[in-house]
């Protein structure tokens, strides 16, 4: 039964980064009529306030659309005071923000989804385990014990996130087709943390505004919805999991820790 929900998950991941676009909410039907409605207008709420809204509701949302669009769609005042000698997009202190913070969400993003990998890697080792081997009290402890030792020596060995994408293929936890998008989002991300500013003493491009808007809004913003997508069905399956191993461990009254 966990194999088969692991696949479904897997497979609705696959056809979400495919297909669902990186702007433009789903349709719904207006079921309830509201009475009144408030406006709130945010003072000195910009680009990456909005912006970061939407990833958050977007996170938290059941069908992985966006709650909120785009700022295209929402009328907003735009004004900077704060001033950066900086080369990148050059007299636009909006759209650099943009650049920052988009990149630092990213980041994020990325991160947790390496440490949700770990956590992923160590439950299917553990409870793979514990399935297969003498079930006693004893031998659950042993099995948990080590494979919190396990987690612990990735960190140590620093694992990197291919390192982690390469023994989830090989231990078969997630479809094929599904990894094949995380290479996407480990390449891009080997490029904003390392290279991105690098390239541009060298091409001078993100000093064009207009190309640093496009590259946000056209690469930036669509591969972060990839990676939170992949993230949201890693967290899913690592539940599955959870699931089966409180079960065992309930058998014997053993406490759950995360």
């Amino acid at each position: 039964m966990r194999l088969k929900k692991i696949s479904a998950l897997s497979l609705a991941a696959a056809m979400s980064v495919c297909t669902v676009p990186a702007f433009g909410a789903a349709e719904t039907e207006n079921v309830n009529v509201p009475k009144y409605i408030f406006l709130f207008i945010g003072d000195g709420m910009s680009y990456p306030q909005v912006q970061t809204t939407n990833y958050y509701l977007n996170a938290i949302a059941d069908d992985g659309d966006d709650v909120l669009t785009s700022e295209s769609k929402l009328n907003m005042m735009k004004c900077f005071t704060i001033q950066f000698n900086s080369d990148i997009a050059k007299n636009s202190d909006e759209i650099r923000l943009s650049l920052y913070a988009n990149i630092g969400f990213f980041i994020e993003v990325t991160q947790m989804l390496e440490f949700n990998l770990r956590k992923l890697i160590c439950y299917h080792l553990s409870v793979r385990e514990i399935e297969t081997s003498e079930f006693t009290e004893d031998k659950v402890l042993e099995i948990c014990k080590k494979y919190d030792c396990y987690y612990k020596k990735t960190y140590i060995a620093k694992w990197t996130f291919g390192r982690l994408k390469k023994e989830i293929k090989e231990l078969n936890i997630i479809d094929e087709k599904v990894l094949s998008f995380f290479d996407d989002v480990i390449k891009f991300r080997n490029v904003v943390v390392h290279k991105i500013f690098q390239y541009n003493v060298i091409n001078k491009q993100f000093e064009k505004p207009d190309f640093v808007n496009d590259y946000v809004e056209k690469r930036l913003i669509p591969m972060i919805n990839d990676a939170m997508k992949i993230n949201k069905m890693v967290i899913k399956i690592i539940n599955l999991y959870k699931e089966d191993l409180h079960k065992y461990k309930r058998e014997f009254n053993i406490p759950f820790e995360e």
